[in-house]
């Protein structure tokens, strides 16, 4: 089905369907996850001092961003690891990505979207801040 896209269950949920885990789409890699840090600490009943933890969803530090222009003139951002999305990847490559992220939509794949073609790659961010 894919040659590029090596993980196109890039999505990690638990059982009541919230994402835990997601991964770069080319490889399999963990590009973002929960991570607890200690945000204080407390005296128990017993009057031990104990960490307080906060688990928070964070993007790792090879997260990456890439966003892809079509010919209709309509866009889409996807995400993987900082070593296997560049602005040089293949139509062929391009064209998996975004296949693979609407199959994985709760949306769907709408006909516009199967229809969009000649895709480039526009903008690659590494830095975890969002392509707009």
């Amino acid at each position: 089905m894919y040659k590029f896209v090596k993980a196109p269950t890039f999505v990690r949920k638990d059982e009541q369907g919230t994402l835990r885990e997601l991964m770069c789409k080319m490889c399999g890699t963990v590009i973002a996850g929960f991570t607890e840090r200690i945000v204080g600490y407390e005296m128990d009943r017993a009057g031990n001092k104990v960490k307080v933890v906060s688990r928070q969803f964070t993007r790792f530090h090879n997260y990456t961003e890439l966003k892809i222009a079509f010919s209709d003139g309509s866009f889409h951002v996807t995400n993987g690891c900082s070593a296997c999305l560049s602005m040089s990847l293949p139509p062929a490559a391009l064209d998996e990505l975004h296949r693979a992220d609407q199959e994985e939509s709760p949306d769907g794949y709408t006909e516009r979207e199967r229809e969009r073609a000649d895709p480039t790659a526009v903008a690659v961010r590494h830095d975890a801040g969002g392509i707009t």
